[in-house]
């Protein structure tokens, strides 16, 4: 498959734009040509942008704490004809389940990953393993042949 999900789902509901914005910064400290927010995508109270590096679009959203759109924020990444969809939900089964039936639906790997919650710092976080793999995850479809 082409191109890729990359769900981190919180069991803190609060703070998952931290997260967004870490990741961010992360991507856009790989090139210096990366071209951040392309297009507007109408995601009301949420956090999305595309983020682009060597001709790979990177979706990256948050839903908001209130939504339970997430197949909705998907589903416009895609629309963006985005390679790689970074997405951060509330830690919920059904959220999950639909997320899978929508990559395989739509030719996209899907990857889970669960965030950590720091009390001190009152912040969801990735280790620097989870990070990793989402920068492997992004080299592989980047490395895809069509």
């Amino acid at each position: 498959m082409k191109k890729a999900i990359v769900i981190i789902q919180t069991e803190n509901g609060e703070h998952k734009s931290s997260i967004i914005r870490t990741i961010s910064q992360i991507l856009i400290g790989l090139n210096e040509k990366t071209i951040i927010n392309v297009g507007e995508l109408g995601l009301s109270e949420n956090i999305a942008s595309i983020v682009e590096i060597d001709h790979l679009k990177i979706g990256i959203a948050s839903q908001n704490n209130n939504a339970d759109d997430s197949l909705n924020m998907l589903t416009l990444l895609s629309n963006k004809k985005c390679d790689v969809i970074l997405g951060v939900i509330k830690k919920a089964p059904k959220n999950f389940q639909e997320i899978e039936d929508f990559g395989k639906n739509n030719d996209f790997h899907v990857i889970s990953l669960k965030s950590n919650w720091s009390e001190k710092l009152e912040v969801n976080y990735l280790t620097e393993e989870q990070v990793a793999l989402i920068l492997k995850e992004i080299e592989r479809v980047k490395n895809c042949e069509d």
